[in-house]
């Protein structure tokens, strides 16, 4: 039997002390946001990428939300959706993703939390497992689940859409539609 020593125990527990203090503060800073979005109503641009492994979609959980999503958020100004998509998968899950790999979905309005939100919707189908590092902070939790477990996980509006509206059935041989990316603005 391994025993860790009080020094490594003491270390572990500083971390996760540190990753449930991040976990607050983003609770905190999420509920200031959501009072700013009541009282302005903006509108966001953000991206979401589908990560199908094996016939089964990652789902992320952040730490200030019940429900689950895709992995992805906001772009920054003038950052193209692609790019956007891609640093948003490495920043939440660690996955390393080229933006020649995904496939660009659609475009959807969706509202969340007082955001009128244009979301960009991708997919990937990974021939490989991936490496997934989430950082307890943000993102607490991230799992690959197969269809018919879907409807045991709380989902966001925008993951229920991308499902309704470009979910391929989740049938590995379905091969995403080859589109050549959102339209420019």
């Amino acid at each position: 039997m391994y025993r860790s020593t009080p020094t490594v125990r003491a270390a572990a527990g500083a971390d996760r002390l540190r990753k449930l203090l991040w976990q607050q503060l983003y609770r905190l800073a999420y509920l200031g946001i959501r009072c700013f979005w009541f009282l302005f109503r903006p509108k966001g641009s953000g991206t979401l990428v589908a990560i199908w492994w094996e016939n089964r979609l990652l789902l992320v959980k952040n730490g200030y939300r019940r429900a689950y999503s895709l992995p992805g958020g906001n772009r920054r100004a003038g950052e193209p959706a692609r790019r956007a998509a891609v640093r948003e998968v490495a920043e939440e899950v660690g996955i390393r993703l080229f933006p020649n790999q995904l496939h660009y979905c659609g475009t959807l309005v969706s509202h969340l939390d007082y955001v009128r939100d244009h979301c960009a919707y991708y997919e990937v189908r990974l021939r490989t497992p991936p490496r997934i590092r989430i950082d307890g902070r943000e993102v607490v939790a991230a799992r690959f689940v197969a269809p018919a477990q879907l409807s045991a996980y709380p989902l966001t509006v925008q993951a229920e859409a991308y499902l309704k509206r470009f979910g391929r059935e989740a049938d590995p041989r379905a091969q995403s539609p080859s589109h050549p990316g959102p339209p420019k603005r």
